[in-house]
């Protein structure tokens, strides 16, 4: 019984990355699939007449893709895949900003009236641009001339 336990073991295993191999050779079928739908959704609004004269922005290829040499047809499957996510990403980049308000908002309401001013008064301060500054040379000219 205890030489069949490693190769049980070998035999599982072996089912085991079968089964893994033929499930990411369907997730490859369905993302060729999703790639597909992208591109021809791109083609489509290539292919559309234009109703305004000035073009919209194609997109803009992620940091250090441009050093890939990527051909026009990743750069259209790119922009294609950003397209799809824009306005998802665009609604809650704004579902964000509206909860860091009303956080700040909670935040702001522990403080004291007095807090609150002073507070005011510093952000105040830190929005009017600074005084110039004497510069570090004209000090050590000045008490040299004394």
């Amino acid at each position: 019984m205890k030489k069949l336990f490693p190769v049980v073991l070998v035999l599982s295993s072996a089912l085991i990355l079968v089964a893994v191999a033929d499930s990411r050779s369907d997730e490859v079928k369905s993302g060729d699939a999703v790639r597909g739908t992208l591109l021809a959704q791109a083609e489509e609004k290539a292919d559309a007449p234009k109703a305004t004269a000035r073009k919209k922005p194609r997109g803009r290829l992620p940091n250090y893709y441009g050093q890939l040499g990527i051909s026009q047809q990743q750069r259209t499957e790119i922009y294609a895949v950003q397209a799809l996510y824009s306005e998802e990403i665009d609604a809650l980049e704004k579902q964000l900003a509206e909860l860091k308000e009303k956080r700040d908002a909670e935040v702001e309401a522990v403080l004291t009236a007095e807090q609150k001013a002073k507070l005011a008064e510093i952000i105040e301060s830190k929005k009017k641009p600074a005084a110039p500054k004497a510069t570090a040379k004209a000090a050590p000219a000045e008490a040299a001339a004394k």
